[in-house]
């Protein structure tokens, strides 16, 4: 059996629908793994059946989850129902070692859960070119599980966000752009907890983004196993 993937989606502005780029659903395929999406339900039930767990983009975290100070002019969507979840879920899921994957805002919820702050607006990293196509490269720390699955020290990516994982993460920060903003997190005693800026279920085209999900995949698979 696939291992399985459970997927965090957004939600509308209303809070009543979720959204989720099917993308997402066909990385997790082509990666070997078979993707669900959950509502923001039972945590522990969840835990219980999933092999794995990623967190898609979206909107902005509430700030005061990370001490952090609104900028009310660039503020984005927040859901406080979606960072609730989210939050929690990746707490108990790193708990148990279960592979963790976050993607652009599941990156900074990687980042926020493990105290790190967010900043809360920059610009120069909202591309105007297609989501398929990379805009900028990234720097990747050669210690680090990135740089094992890329076997790349720079690669370029696609950028969708006007926040960032700033200081006080817990873990390592292993990726960052020519400006210096981080790309990429892990939380490095555990077995697969990875954090990307970027969109790579956009880009699976690329060998080093497709096998950002095909070892999340294999991860699940041996996590599967125990």
């Amino acid at each position: 059996m696939k291992p399985l993937i459970i997927i965090s989606p957004s939600v509308d502005e209303s809070d009543r629908e979720i959204k989720l780029s099917r993308a997402y659903f066909e990385a997790v395929r082509l990666a070997g793994g078979t993707a669900l999406v959950s509502d923001y339900g039972d945590i522990e039930e969840l835990l219980e059946r999933a092999d794995g767990i990623l967190l898609s983009g979206g909107g902005d975290i509430e700030p005061a989850l990370t001490g952090d100070i609104p900028d009310d002019a660039s503020r984005g969507q927040v859901s406080c129902a979606r960072d609730a979840f989210e939050f929690e879920l990746v707490r108990k899921a790193v708990e148990r070692d279960m592979p963790v994957l976050g993607i652009c805002r599941g990156m900074q919820v990687i980042g926020g859960a493990f105290g790190g702050h967010i900043i809360q607006h920059m610009e120069g990293h909202m591309q105007t070119e297609p989501k398929n196509v990379p805009s900028h490269a990234v720097t990747i720390a050669e210690n680090s599980l990135l740089f094992k699955i890329t076997q790349t020290r720079s690669m370029k990516v696609n950028s969708f966000h006007h926040q960032a994982v700033g200081e006080g993460f817990l873990g390592k920060i292993t990726a960052v752009s020519a400006d210096g903003f981080a790309e990429a997190l892990e939380i490095a005693d555990k077995s697969f907890v990875l954090g990307i800026q970027w969109h790579p279920e956009l880009l699976t085209e690329s060998i080093e983004n497709l096998n950002i999900f095909k070892k999340f995949t294999e991860a699940a698979g041996r996590y599967r196993e125990k």
